[in-house]
């Protein structure tokens, strides 16, 4: 009996929002893996599956013990609405003589506490323009229709970076468990990394690795000083000597294992020309290098599972690999990119449980699916052409039980028209979210979305309301008590 797939509204009642995340051989090409699409059912979403969930624009950081940690995204009402407060008011506002004559002036330039139509801007606005920011900037658990503000504290702590002490402000919130946020979730989530766990915590600097320890507030050095006997300010000289526009990178491109154990991560610290692939023991705190082959540049894609590492080798004669490590020493090449430096065929886009999800770059509207059996055979597991070319944005692509993979499309590109695919990994159905909700302006668009449970999506769309840009947040509901079991 066919699965037959409806889409029916999930109201959620949103409370009162307060300010506020494919089998083959191992040698052979992916291009050789093939999948037959059966009969399916092909199901297009109507506007009732909706519902908003805040007019604020929202992103999923991670999901921890079971719920979805979201952090807020400033859009420019909300830098407007901070400038406004910036403004004093009570001084007299240059005229627009005098802000001419300072620009005309090549001896004059414009202090930094006078805005462009002439005011002046508090006396301390550098520091009311920071606690506006972090104020509309705290992160939130959301809860079944709602969210809330966990409770939290701010502390600060120290690290050091080419030799410099340096500081960083953190959120700490307790759910029943402990979670560590750094307070500034633009450029301080860039260099922070959680472990799937959401226990252990870690900041990395272009010289060394930190762990925060949420006991006792403070950053720990986890990372050697040396490697080879040579410090980081030796293999930094010996990197820009080498080329000018080269440094050394101790630990980059962190990847945590999905048992929260280990992290891998690349460096150029054993040849500062080439980066390697090492991998560390949160426990032990012992690293090992494990790319080997001195004629390669090692690019980490991510964890298949807890004990294998998936990764592309690039050759200096240009050519391409993919191969998976195992813990225990073992490597294996599962597939072979084409050599032509203008077509990267293969795009490996998102990894998760040994599910592999990439596209064709000659053919941006087909997904593959792919399922690794753990040794050196993958299976196809689906693949799905779509009316339109795949547009790949921030967010959880794989729901959390691996049964269902979505993905983003475009049929005109002339505009930003958006839609959804969600692809049913265990049957041939899809279903296509093509219209928004009936609430949106008609100059509405998704821009990006995030599985946040097994059958709900975090989507958001973004608007032009009197010239003016808004995103709001909204909730899509996959009822899956609604497919007719085969």
């Amino acid at each position: 009996m066919k699965k037959r797939a409806f889409i029916y509204m999930c109201i959620l009642l949103l409370g009162c929002v307060i300010c506020c995340l494919i089998i083959f051989d191992g040698n052979k090409s992916l291009n050789n893996i093939q999948t037959t699409q059966n009969d399916r059912i092909d199901e297009v979403s109507n506007s009732s599956g909706w519902t908003l969930f805040s007019d604020k624009y929202f992103q999923v950081i991670d999901i921890c013990f079971g719920n979805p940690l979201l952090k807020r995204i400033l859009v420019q009402s909300d830098f407007d609405e901070i400038h406004e407060s910036l403004v004093d008011k009570k001084s007299r506002a240059m005229t627009k003589e005098e802000i001419e004559a300072i620009k005309n002036d090549p001896n004059a330039h414009m202090v930094d506490n006078v805005t462009e139509d002439g005011y002046y801007l508090k006396d301390n606005w550098v520091q009311i323009e920071q606690n506006m920011v972090e104020a509309k900037s705290i992160e939130r658990f959301m809860y079944g229709s709602g969210m809330s503000i966990m409770p939290f504290e701010t502390f600060k702590a120290t690290y050091e970076e080419y030799n410099r002490v340096k500081t960083m402000k953190f959120q700490k919130f307790y759910n029943g468990n402990t979670i560590v946020i750094p307070k500034d979730t633009y450029s301080g989530l860039s260099r922070f990394t959680m472990t799937p766990d959401c226990k252990k915590f870690f900041i990395e600097c272009r010289d060394s690795l930190w762990q925060i320890n949420s006991k006792t507030n403070q950053l720990e050095k986890i990372s050697d000083s040396t490697y080879n006997g040579k410090t980081y300010e030796e293999l930094d000289k010996e990197a820009y000597e080498s080329n000018p526009y080269n440094n050394c990178y101790w630990n980059e491109n962190i990847h945590t294992s999905p048992d929260s154990k280990k992290l891998a991560y690349i460096s150029n610290k054993n040849d500062v020309n080439k980066f390697e692939i090492f991998i560390f023991d949160i426990e032990t705190k012992q690293e090992i290098k494990i790319s080997e082959d001195k004629y390669a540049e090692n690019i980490i894609i991510g964890w298949l599972n807890k004990n294998q590492l998936l990764y592309e080798r690039y050759f200096d004669n240009g050519e391409k690999e993919i191969v998976v490590y195992n813990l225990n020493g073992e490597r294996v090449k599962i597939g072979q990119r084409e050599t032509d430096e203008c077509s990267m065929v293969h795009e490996i886009h998102e990894i998760k449980d040994n599910m592999i999800s990439y596209t064709n770059s000659s053919d941006n509207k087909t997904i593959n699916i792919i399922e690794f059996d753990g040794e050196s055979r993958l299976r196809a597991k689906r693949k799905e052409t779509l009316d339109g070319s795949i547009r790949w944005r921030y967010g959880k692509k794989f729901n959390l039980n691996n049964t269902y993979f979505a993905c983003m499309y475009r049929t005109n590109e002339e505009d930003f028209t958006t839609h959804i695919a969600i692809l049913d990994l265990n049957s041939n159905d899809i279903i296509k979210i093509n219209e928004l909700p009936k609430e949106v302006d008609k100059s509405a668009f998704i821009i990006e979305f995030s599985w946040i449970d097994d059958n709900k999506l975090l989507i958001n769309i973004e608007e032009k309301i009197d010239g003016k840009e808004k995103i709001s947040t909204w909730i899509y509901t996959l009822n899956e008590k609604n497919f007719n079991m085969k």
